[in-house]
């Protein structure tokens, strides 16, 4: 390119340090986008360099934007000069309406940001390149941003001999020498996103039925590599035959140097240390390869909101939990509706209008509520209607965007029912049912039990359990939709007592006593104070930072001392030198019994006499409270937890009082 042209760009180059907001936004019809990308990645000297010719059809005007870290030195529309105007950060291209195809070729390059020192999993993907690793979403702006929604690509990628990189698609070409390594990746299939991977890694590799089972571990990390690779084959096979063929050509788990945890076609990116955890291959990892059906398989259509993580957590995390029997099912069923009774209503949202996780109420909502309306709907229509319905959706939707309403059609297509009223009144409504039980007696024949919910009514398919001197009578009373019901139920054998929804079968309020005081009583909390009772100033900032890690919104700090809001929740932290007389002073109680004198820092929940909820965090001193700044904020649903250094030694909650919705016969 001529110094004349370069010159010319003069004007787009400083457009493009201004900071990209949004995802830009096509001006005309733009379809059959392809990206056939060049990329020199130097994690040493934190530079990249980028060509990208860009293939598509389209007319009018086309919309670019780059990362504010990125400068064009080059570019070209059709082989020629661009007529193009710059405008609110963006690049205006209008195309010649004498040809439908077109060609750009974008060359650009800048100084990527280092590694963060810190940094919260519930935020946006970071975009950093460092020597110890480099992650460049799609979303920072790294990859020319045509406002196009799905598009194919190819890349080829170069970095030093001692980094290998990656992006979504199947390895076509892959080689190292002394100077440098070389990867060439294609996506046929249409994505919405290019995000570029590099660090230290040494592959492991294995083929699964021709699928490329792949590792990118950092050095220590190699024993980890079979067992992952293997768990991973088993993972395929699992929702291959449940829902449809894997889609994709390959699978690969990337170390991450940062607690993140993100999945992508083919592949996720997850923390080194995350992937040391012995737990992580059955849980995580099976999450991680589900989301190449649902979010990278077929896309989600986030206008209608987002149902993608709802039904992935029930088929996985809540699958897992069903594989381990009836009992950890129901519990992990009970430990979602404790989020959602420590929900403030004031925070609570129609999970239709969930779109991705921000905090942990958005997380409570479209994860974990969503996942229970897939258990009713299961419930509902029976398990071979439910799967007939998933593999519908699969089959129709795949590679394409689809909805709520795409899922609705799917579940009534196989069940043959009309589902409009339960999709809307799980979906488009904030809030649940809570159940009373008036009244309840025995004749002699049966039961007679009288029934109420709250308004506005749900309908619902009501589980109700009778244990009888012959064993347990199970019923449902199907829908159920009226304000109160009284019901007559026969039994052959003496009655003992009739339990309300025992099994937590139904996404509901809690009733009395079934919810004990756990620390997101107080984490989720808009107007929660915290009091730091430690004096010194290098603990009272270890209690500032864990504060912020802990609240699920901006602390408000206060000192101990100042008078306490008796309507508020409040978070207490400190070390036992100071927690212990302020929760004297306080009229609080110490800690449950199951973790007193217990390691060297503690945590539990409480509630006041006037029933206002309190978490207390205290600490040997503060060495031990820094230890705790990363593991407890995920410890949200446990009542109490002791911790040695930064392992959890003791944990758990208290034992729910007597349901208000049994009723125990004379």
């Amino acid at each position: 390119m001529s110094p004349l042209l370069r010159f010319a760009y003069f004007a787009f180059v400083l457009l493009l340090a201004f900071p990209v907001t949004g995802k830009a936004q096509s001006m005309g019809k733009v379809e059959g986008l392809h990206h056939d990308i060049t990329v020199y990645l130097n994690p040493d000297t934190r530079s990249l360099k980028v060509t990208d010719r860009i293939t598509f059809t389209g007319e009018s005007l086309l919309n670019i934007r780059l990362s504010k870290h990125l400068y064009v030195t080059a570019l070209l529309l059709d082989g020629g000069p661009v007529n193009a105007m710059a405008k609110s950060g963006e690049m205006l291209i209008r195309l010649s309406e004498e040809r439908k195809s077109h060609e750009v070729l974008i060359e650009y390059n800048g100084q990527i940001p280092g590694l963060p020192s810190d940094i919260q999993t519930d935020k946006p993907p970071v975009f950093f390149t460092d020597p110890a690793g480099s992650f460049l979403p799609g979303s920072s702006g790294w990859i020319a941003d045509l406002g196009v929604d799905l598009f194919t690509y190819k890349a080829t990628l170069f970095t030093p001999a001692l980094h290998k990189a990656i992006v979504p698609g199947r390895l076509v070409e892959e080689e190292t020498n002394a100077r440098r390594y070389k990867a060439v990746f294609e996506a046929k299939e249409p994505s919405d996103d290019i995000p570029l991977f590099a660090g230290p890694y040494k592959v492991e590799e294995s083929d699964h039925k021709g699928i490329k089972l792949r590792t990118y571990f950092t050095p220590g990390m190699e024993g980890l590599a079979a067992d992952y690779l293997a768990k991973t084959a088993e993972y395929i096979d699992l929702y291959s035959q449940w829902i449809g063929p894997y889609p994709f050509a390959g699978f690969s788990i990337i170390a991450s140097p940062l607690p993140v945890g993100y999945g992508y076609p083919g592949l996720t990116y997850m923390g080194a240390n995350v992937l040391r955890l012995p737990f992580i291959k059955h849980t995580s990892l099976g999450h991680e390869v589900l989301h190449n059906w649902w979010g990278n398989g077929v896309f989600t259509d986030y206008g209608s909101g987002n149902w993608a993580e709802g039904l992935t957590t029930f088929m996985a995390d809540y699958a897992y939990a069903l594989k381990r029997g009836p009992e950890k099912a129901k519990e992990r069923r009970l430990a979602w509706l404790r989020d959602y009774a420590a929900l403030p209503p004031e925070r609570d949202a129609p999970a239709r209008s969930f779109i991705s996780k921000g905090h942990t109420a958005s997380q409570v909502i479209g994860y974990h509520k969503v996942a229970f309306f897939f258990h009713m709907l299961r419930n509902r229509l029976g398990d071979d209607t439910f799967d007939k319905a998933i593999q519908h959706f699969w089959k129709t939707n795949k590679f394409s965007r689809a909805s709520w309403k795409e899922l609705r059609t799917s579940f009534e297509l196989a069940s043959g029912q009309s589902l409009g009223n339960i999709f809307t009144q799980w979906l488009d409504r904030k809030g649940a049912p809570a159940l009373s039980l008036i009244e309840a007696h025995s004749d002699g024949k049966g039961v007679i039990v009288a029934l109420q919910q709250s308004k506005p009514t749900y309908e619902l398919n009501l589980p109700i359990v009778i244990e009888t001197s012959e064993g347990e009578r199970h019923k449902i009373f199907k829908r159920f939709k009226s304000e109160t019901a009284t019901l007559r139920l026969p039994t052959k054998a003496k009655p003992v007592s009739i339990s309300i929804d025992p099994d937590f079968d139904l996404f509901r309020r809690l009733a009395e006593g079934e919810a004990p005081p756990i620390l997101r009583d107080v984490t989720l909390a808009e107007n929660a104070l915290v009091v730091v009772t430690a004096p010194d100033p290098k603990t009272k900032e270890t209690a500032r930072r864990l504060a912020v890690r802990m609240m699920d919104l901006n602390p408000r700090i206060i000192a101990a001392g100042k008078e306490l809001d008796s309507k508020a929740p409040h978070l207490i932290i400190g070390t036992d030198e100071t927690t212990t007389p302020y929760l004297a002073r306080a009229g609080l109680g110490g800690p449950p019994s199951q973790i007193a004198e217990k390691g060297s820092a503690r945590a539990w929940a409480g509630k006041t006499n006037d029933g206002v909820s309190y978490v207390v965090v205290t600490a040997k001193d503060n060495e031990s409270l820094k230890a705790v700044l990363r593991p407890l904020p995920h410890y949200g649903r446990t009542g109490y937890i002791a911790f040695k250094g930064s392992k959890a030694i003791a944990k758990g909650a208290q034992p729910a009082a007597s349901t208000a919705l049994k009723t125990i016969f004379p």
